[in-house]
């Protein structure tokens, strides 16, 4: 396991953007960089979640910001947050990776968390203004009274719909599309090195 790739684009048998595509069906998140000269590529990366680009011509500038960037990332991916879950019969404590956490949604006076490596939501009754307090909680976006989301989950946005990436459809209330959307195009620019 690698905590980054840094990948050129043009290589002789496959290229950066096959082994994006080959790590990204196999459910790997691995931070990617490209480094290239290929300017005219940066729009067809987004389909990968690469976290940037360093370009060869500018190395020497470029690089210590890409680093640093995933530095970031990787710290960000290693924060862990403390839940407990109340069922009827038993009660359970979860020490879980924020970023295994898909969505968390508040319904009927419960919060369910859905995650990547469980297969029912994990449900507590801890409020979801509690989990959007939480500075481990930064990444998510308010998509409707009820609902958060992992900005890193997210696979793309249609009209009022979010996709993530399990291919769940989550829709966006009315009054937040816009700001979803900016907030989404704010952060993969962001990446943008």
């Amino acid at each position: 396991k690698y905590q980054a790739l840094f990948l050129d684009l043009d290589m002789p048998k496959k290229s950066g953007f096959d082994i994006s595509q080959f790590l990204r069906e196999l459910g790997n998140n691995t931070p990617i960089v490209y480094i290239t000269n290929r300017d005219d590529l940066m729009q067809k990366a987004f389909q990968y979640k690469v976290l940037g680009f360093v370009r060869k011509d500018k190395i020497q500038e470029e690089l210590p910001f890409a680093i640093s960037c995933v530095v970031q990332e990787i710290q960000k991916k290693n924060s862990h947050v403390m839940i407990f879950a109340a069922h009827r019969q038993k009660k359970e404590y979860y020490n879980l990776p924020v970023s295994d956490i898909l969505y968390i949604e508040s319904e009927n006076h419960q919060t369910k968390i859905y995650t990547v490596s469980t297969k029912d939501a994990i449900i507590t009754r801890d409020s979801l203004r509690s989990y959007m307090e939480k500075e481990e909680f930064q990444g998510f976006i308010l998509i409707s009274v009820s609902c958060i989301v992992n900005i890193e989950h997210i696979f793309s946005i249609e009209k009022d719909t979010l996709v993530l990436d399990n291919k769940k459809v989550l829709f966006i209330s009315r009054r937040k599309v816009k700001s979803v959307k900016e907030m989404f195009q704010q952060k993969t620019r962001r990446n943008i090195i």
